[in-house]
């Protein structure tokens, strides 16, 4: 940890990377004492591979889900959100729902709110990103969007299974938010129970 801060940042980008399981001593000491330094890299990692339109950005998942980072994505995942393309490829879903799951995870009710308005009154923004952004707002604050998310849903099956990308992202990764209203729930079962299915015909499988 006394090698420069350029020195540190050069190598936390080939470990980020590099796509070990195991994240080797010094990574796990520099992400305990120096997470600045780490945010910086993940930062810019992170940014480029989505301005390049890479399916799976190095790092992200790690930023949505993985506690030991929390306190990097507290600095990072609102920009990184804000700057998400309003239009994008069907490449970025996946790193779009992990930059969403992010702003679920660890930024505070404030940011979260005022994040997913100004998504929302961006102009341009594909239908995708619309639900999910939505969907979001029904977790957080279902007061405000529940009805807004009812009228965007419709009778669409494609808006509906966009809806369903999100929820069954967050609720993978740790469950959906807690104390959702009745009205929430009976919105979200109604739309997405008829795409479920509880019977298995042979072997193993999960609902």
């Amino acid at each position: 940890l006394i090698l420069p801060t350029s020195t540190l940042e050069t190598v936390a980008a080939f470990e980020l990377t590099s796509h070990f399981n195991e994240r080797p001593a010094w990574f796990k000491q520099l992400l305990a004492e120096r997470p600045p330094i780490l945010a910086s890299v993940m930062f810019c990692l992170i940014s480029q591979q989505i301005a390049v339109n890479k399916e799976n950005a190095d790092g992200l998942y790690a930023l949505a889900c993985d506690s030991d980072y929390g306190a990097i994505a507290k600095q990072i995942t609102f920009q990184l959100a804000a700057a998400f393309p309003v239009k994008t490829s069907t490449k970025q879903l996946n790193n779009l729902r992990l930059v969403i799951l992010a702003v679920l995870n660890h930024l505070d009710r404030g940011a979260q709110l005022t994040l997913i308005a100004s998504k929302l009154n961006a102009k341009g923004m594909d239908i995708t990103q619309q639900a999910y952004w939505l969907t979001a707002g029904i977790l957080l604050a279902p007061e405000l969007y529940l009805e807004r998310t009812q009228q965007f849903v419709g009778k669409s099956q494609v808006r509906a299974n966009h809806v369903f990308s999100l929820i069954h992202e967050r609720s993978d990764r740790g469950g959906l938010q807690p104390n959702l209203p009745v009205t929430s729930h009976v919105f979200l079962i109604g739309l997405l129970g008829p795409r479920s299915n509880p019977l298995w015909s042979r072997g193993v499988g999960r609902v």
